[in-house]
């Protein structure tokens, strides 16, 4: 008899929580909840892609500048170089 009386209350607290359950999923399966989960997963994987786009470009200037400040040096270099050596080597002279 013990057993029966567990069963039975077993099962009245089970029903509660598939009626939950139940609720729930009904919930989250209506069309304007899932269009609302994916418009939210659609914008954070934009506003990702959007996020990694900007530190690619700024990795890309940053190089960019970074070549363009070394060619500069190069030039003023090659530009000073008669100047630095003419008096050092009488070969140029």
């Amino acid at each position: 008899m013990s057993s029966t009386a567990e069963t039975k209350k077993s099962e009245e607290h089970a029903e509660p929580v598939k009626s939950k359950c139940r609720k729930l999923w009904h919930v989250l399966n209506s069309q304007f909840i899932l269009w609302v989960l994916g418009s939210v997963v659609l914008g954070g994987i934009t506003a990702y892609w959007n996020y990694r786009n900007d530190l690619r470009l700024e990795d890309q200037k940053n190089a960019e500048a970074k070549s363009n400040q070394q060619r500069a040096d190069s030039e003023f270099l090659v530009a000073l170089l008669p100047y630095l050596t003419k008096d050092r080597n009488p070969l140029l002279q």
